[in-house]
């Protein structure tokens, strides 16, 4: 009945099987064309968008006095200004591109659950609204942790600097 609806003559699963196997290749072509667009524009913009961030941030820490600098880890200042570069490239890298597929995937894969057995697809899909609220409410936890990792960095990268800055002046 199937193979009828789509105008394909009633025994010939071999057309259909034919059909099945061009669209997945077809959908693989472009599966590859669309990452390889996309990691070339993540290659182009986003060093760029780096590369800006940090030199407006440069030339701002260039302009405060040097009672902040004396008052402030060296460390502290240069975890900061990296960690949050790294922040921004992984947004633009990770983040934002598979954001934007797994919310296609869960609304494509919605229409086909709803075309196919619609009491079905509801009742998955009710399961998605806890899991969410599941997530939000384990973030403060994960941001308190976040926030300890990010101390220990900036601990680290200042001792870091303060023996190489120390070697340096004993050399």
């Amino acid at each position: 009945d199937f193979l009828k609806l789509i105008g394909i003559p009633g025994g010939s699963f071999v057309t259909a099987l034919l059909i099945v196997v061009i669209t997945m290749v077809v959908t693989k072509i472009v599966m590859q064309a669309v990452g390889i667009l996309q990691g070339v524009l993540t290659a182009t913009i986003v060093p760029d968008l780096v590369k800006r961030m940090k030199t407006d941030v440069f030339s701002s820490m260039g302009k405060l006095s040097i009672s902040f600098f004396t008052s402030k880890q060296t460390g502290s200042l240069m975890t900061r200004v990296m960690s949050d570069a790294e922040e921004v490239t992984g947004f633009f890298i990770d983040g934002l591109p598979y954001f934007l597929i797994n919310v296609f995937s869960i609304l494509a894969t919605s229409v086909v659950m709803f075309m196919m057995n619609p009491v079905l697809a509801v009742s998955a899909l009710v399961f998605m609204p806890i899991a969410f609220l599941i997530s939000w409410r384990m973030l403060p936890r994960l941001w308190h942790r976040y926030g300890r990792r990010h101390r220990a960095t900036r601990s680290l990268n200042s001792r870091v600097n303060d023996n190489l800055r120390g070697a340096r002046v004993v050399k």
